[in-house]
């Protein structure tokens, strides 16, 4: 398994504890339309930041810097490698 792929699945799990359970996800879903508000986002990024070890710049805590599910992915997956 590639790591995005294993980032992605991850992210997936975690948002279905915020929003609704029984949607299905897509990489490119703007993650307002999905049902993340300011909270749940913050709540979203405490829990990647344990689970990957890492910590979010503060600009990238916008809905501006980070707008669809590929893009936390992508954050996640640039950060691994730097």
């Amino acid at each position: 398994m590639n790591m995005n792929k294993a980032i992605y699945e991850i992210v997936v799990k975690i948002l279905t504890e915020e929003v609704d359970a029984s949607k299905t996800f897509l990489p490119d879903d703007n993650l307002k339309d999905i049902g993340l508000n300011s909270l749940s986002m913050i709540r979203v990024v405490v829990k990647l930041e344990n689970e990957f070890n890492i910590e979010f710049d503060d600009e990238m805590l916008s809905f501006d810097q980070i707008i669809t599910l590929d893009d936390l992915v992508t954050y996640i997956s640039d950060y691994s490698k730097a």
